[in-house]
């Protein structure tokens, strides 16, 4: 029975060892108003419901961010995107872009970046 009791404790150890982390993830959502359907108003739009969703990314502790998705809509740009608190290309032999690199170097998309 002793030696049971040793077994189990060594088992546990290693289980509690190689437990995995956990990430935090958030979709966030925003829009911003949109004056009219010109190309300079969707781009100036667009970039003022990126920037307020990477903000409040930041502001979470959540450095990595994906644009998700990118709406025009009659009267507003809107913007969804995942935020995360871990690389998500962790695990991979592609090299993380340093704070020289262009953005989206090392990336598999441009939307993706280190904040």
């Amino acid at each position: 029975m002793h030696r049971f009791s040793w077994l189990a404790l060594a088992l546990a150890l290693v289980l509690a060892a190689s437990s995995p982390s956990i990430a935090t993830v958030a979709m966030i959502e925003t829009t911003a108003p949109l004056q009219d359907h010109a190309e300079e108003s969707v781009r100036i739009a667009l970039l003022t419901a990126v920037e307020a969703a990477v903000t409040s990314a930041v502001a979470m502790g959540l450095p990595w961010v994906r644009i998700s998705q990118a709406l025009v809509l009659e009267d507003a740009v809107g913007v969804q995107i995942l935020a995360t608190d871990t690389d998500p290309e962790a695990g991979t032999n592609e090299e993380t872009p340093g704070p020289d690199a262009e953005p989206g170097a090392g990336a598999d998309e441009a939307s993706e970046y280190k904040l």
